[in-house]
């Protein structure tokens, strides 16, 4: 620290510790946004790695745009080798998206702002927040079609009754009665009936208009569309083979020769997946962590430049999203079920885990911690979304495997039982291999004088010299 530590006696510092350190200068804005020039040299003119999400504001929350990383085996062989990484873009509509913030809260699975008629809810905004959510569902089966999964708001359109027959068809099929239960970030395949195996939506190529329950065509509400890729280069032949229905939106990672490791993204974006190869994703607005972001071999077992790293950088803020995947939300009562706080809601609903190194001007916290009683019953956990560090925390675990370095923690990821109970753990690989062009620190050494024994430098290769002289 640059200053003094109070309390020393009552810490174990395992590694020591050092006060009156000269201080580390602070990067500007400007100096982040400089990343947006290795982006577009992998794609100077189509913008595949820049990223345009200035349909809302910077400090936004509930961004417009969402990037996706997934691995896909090319070769069959078992193992996700440095060339078979890459990312999809899934952007809002800019003709409806700021009707009743709806675009914006599908994208990041927000709890739904309106009604079935388009209007802003009223008695179910507290006791039913997700009564017509594009993003939540369970498989059930409605007017004789099923069992499949059906949004919530497909089940109370198609629902023949009453409003209160409607209204108890959602319930029952998102209460604990149901264990098929999901929610899913915005554009997921999972919330529509495919044409294909692979394909991303009904019809990738078409921007669905608005929900509407009267007009609305089935599989539409859709309130965006991935974005497809340029085709500026050349992507692995494979790709076209193995996933003909959607291979057109996935853009490469490694496989791209031109790609310098970095995604560019003009305004907020929420970032989930699973992440083969070296990324630092930048951008100038808030960066949102939607949903679970892994790597695909462990963080801290592979610091060369076959391993996996991610950097996130902004000079906004970093929250972790309060959004229906990551959190429970409230359902009325229903037959045998008393009504209260329903989780489970994701594949892992009692930790979230971002394998990442973050960077922020700002802060990285918990979105919403202080409402979220607001939102869903207040007390102690509910079963399945405990965490064991923590049981007290609504949300479960958050564990950040990498790095945070942030201006001050002035925000809480929890806070009087809302929220998560944080579990982090620092990857060493941020040490000797950061992300790429990450505007990291360094390490403070008492001696900048190395001694190379010549055979070391040929062992390692000249690549992985320049970077470990580069982390130093």
């Amino acid at each position: 620290t640059v200053g003094t530590i109070s309390g020393k006696s009552g810490a174990n510092f395992q590694a020591g510790y050092s006060e009156g350190v000269q201080p580390v200068k602070w990067p500007a804005a400007s100096d982040l946004a400089r990343l947006q020039t290795y982006a577009q040299d992998a794609d100077v003119v189509n913008g595949d790695y820049d990223i345009d999400a200035t349909l809302t504001a910077v400090a936004s929350f509930t961004p417009t745009v969402r990037i996706e990383f997934l691995t896909i085996d090319l070769n069959g062989n078992g193992i996700i080798d440095p060339n078979e990484g890459f990312f999809r873009v899934f952007k809002s509509d800019s003709g409806i998206a700021v009707q009743k913030g709806v675009p914006a809260a599908y994208v990041s699975a927000k709890r739904w702002p309106v009604d079935a008629t388009g209007a802003i809810q009223n008695a179910n905004t507290s006791n039913d927040p997700n009564m017509v959510s594009r993003n939540c569902g369970a498989v059930t089966t409605v007017a004789g079609i099923g069992p499949r999964f059906f949004t919530a708001a497909d089940i109370y359109t198609k629902t023949v009754g009453s409003a209160a027959v409607k209204q108890t068809a959602v319930r029952t099929a998102l209460s604990p009665l149901n264990g098929t239960h999901r929610c899913y970030l915005g554009g997921d395949p999972r919330l529509f009936t495919a044409q294909t195996g692979d394909t991303l939506t009904p019809d990738s190529l078409l921007t669905y208009a608005p929900f509407n329950a009267v007009t609305a065509p089935n599989g539409a509400g859709m309130f965006g569309k991935w974005l497809k890729r340029s085709g500026a280069y050349p992507v692995p032949p494979q790709l076209a083979l193995i996933r003909p229905g959607d291979q057109q939106y996935l853009i490469p990672l490694q496989s791209n020769v031109n790609f310098k490791g970095v995604i560019y993204v003009r305004g907020p974006v929420a970032v989930s997946g699973r992440l083969r190869g070296r990324v630092t994703v930048a951008a100038s607005g808030s960066i949102s962590l939607a949903d679970d972001l892994l790597y695909t071999t462990s963080p801290g077992t592979d610091c060369t430049e076959n391993g996996d790293v991610l950097g996130i950088t902004t000079p906004e803020a970093v929250p972790i999203a309060d959004n229906n995947v990551q959190n429970p939300f409230r359902v009325s009562a229903v037959g045998a079920w008393g009504g209260g706080a329903v989780g489970l809601f994701d594949d892992t609903p009692d930790v979230e885990q971002y394998q990442m190194f973050i960077f922020t001007l700002k802060q990285y916290y918990g979105e919403d911690v202080y409402s979220n009683p607001i939102t869903y019953d207040a007390g102690t956990s509910i079963a399945g979304e405990r965490c064991a560090g923590n049981p007290t925390a609504k949300s479960g675990c958050v564990q950040i495997s990498g790095g945070i370095i942030q201006d001050d923690v002035g925000a809480p990821t929890f806070s009087n039982s809302s929220g998560w109970a944080e579990q982090h753990t620092y990857d060493k690989c941020g040490i000797s291999s950061p992300p790429p062009y990450f505007p990291t620190t360094g390490r403070y050494l008492q001696n900048r004088v190395y001694e190379i024994d010549p055979v070391w430098p040929n062992q390692i290769g000249i690549a992985q010299y320049f970077r470990t002289l580069q982390s130093q």
